[in-house]
């Protein structure tokens, strides 16, 4: 009764509960994110929170125990659009395939492998091509497109390492 009677008074506004949980499942879906990629995706962006902490606090939400809060909410949507930002900017970039199965890629300045692994697995690796830099590869992905999507994810996040390291002038970014 406490719920509709505020709604219907106007005390809430926004989603209820449920429809911040089927929200959060939505993006997941969207983003091919399960509780752990999403918990490692806001450890790289800044999350401190202990990483077994947000797993268990993610995979609660999921299960509608705990409340989904509008800031994470935020932040998938965020994330949605960079994916839709990053396939607009790189939809037509071409993919080739090289020795052993390999799929290559260059693109802002970087090298984009994808090595075939066991069972359909990709590893991704990435290498700036006038620098020694190489960021901290992704883990191996299921098939060649998902590898690719990543690949790209983790060519923008690349990108803003290598800008900082270039400020700090610890690597030329030419």
């Amino acid at each position: 009764m406490g719920r509709a009677l505020d709604e219907e008074l106007g005390l809430i506004h926004g989603p209820s509960f449920e429809e911040k949980r089927e929200a959060l499942k939505m993006a997941l879906g969207e983003l091919g994110l399960d509780e752990n990629a999403l918990a490692k995706r806001l450890d790289n962006i800044g999350d401190v929170r202990d990483l077994g902490t947000k797993i268990r606090d993610i995979r609660q939400m999921i299960q509608g125990r705990k409340e989904v809060p509008s800031e994470l909410l935020v932040v998938l949507e965020l994330l949605k659009r960079q994916v839709r930002r990053i396939d607009r900017i790189y939809g037509q970039l071409t993919w080739y395939e090289a020795d052993e199965g390999s799929i290559c890629a260059e693109a802002e300045g970087f090298a984009i492998r994808l090595l075939p692994k066991s069972r359909g697995r990709y590893r991704i690796v990435l290498q700036h091509l006038t620098s020694t830099f190489s960021p901290t590869w992704p883990k191996w992905q299921i098939g060649s497109e998902r590898a690719k999507c990543i690949a790209l994810l983790a060519l923008d996040e690349a990108l803003s390492q290598l800008d900082q390291l270039s400020e700090e002038g610890e690597v030329s970014r030419s």
